[in-house]
């Protein structure tokens, strides 16, 4: 049974939510900014079987096995993350006019620099800049969900956005740690 539906708009993106009670997940409907978090646990609600990463046609599980692996600083996997989950909403049918710039650099910042190459210097912050670039557009349709929900009074609702909102800033910080340079 379907807990309830917030259609939220700005920024000229839709991002639709429905809930299942008050415990479940986010459904991947069509037009949702998901997290890298989300697209990880739920790979059966991925809209295609692979995708292209860094120049690579990788398969779904390929990139699953990208998404488990901890960064540990190593700016190809923090910015791997964040390309992973924003080439899944934009194929989801997330409206990426915002970001489709930034993916294509990303993109071709990981044919630069292969997953595990552990780029260091300016290449290590130039790839910690694209996926701080990627997540501060989620941050952007989770605020605006937040705000949709607080004025329509649903706390519930709020406190899940901001959650997530919480949870992309946290992920968005990668550039706060030290750097192995």
């Amino acid at each position: 049974m379907f807990g309830r539906t917030i259609l939220v708009t700005g920024a000229g993106s839709v991002l639709t939510v429905l809930l299942m009670g008050l415990a479940s997940p986010i459904q991947a409907q069509t037009s949702c900014t998901l997290t890298q978090g989300y697209w990880k646990n739920h790979p059966e609600l991925w809209p295609v079987d692979s995708i292209v990463l860094g120049g690579w046609n990788i398969t779904k599980a390929q990139a699953l096995a990208v998404l488990s692996t901890p960064p540990r600083g190593d700016a190809t996997y923090i910015l791997a993350h964040q390309l992973i989950a924003a080439m899944l909403n934009m194929l989801n049918g997330a409206d990426s006019s915002s970001v489709a710039d930034q993916i294509t650099e990303a993109d071709l910042w990981l044919v630069a620099h292969p997953l595990d190459s552990r780029p260091t210097g300016a290449d290590r912050e130039a790839g910690l800049l694209l996926a701080k670039g990627l997540v501060s557009r989620a941050v952007e349709v989770f605020e605006e969900g937040r705000r949709v929900a607080e004025q329509c009074g649903d706390q519930a609702m709020a406190a899940l956005f901001a959650r997530e909102i919480e949870e992309a800033r946290r992920r968005g910080r990668p550039g706060d740690r030290p750097s192995r340079s």
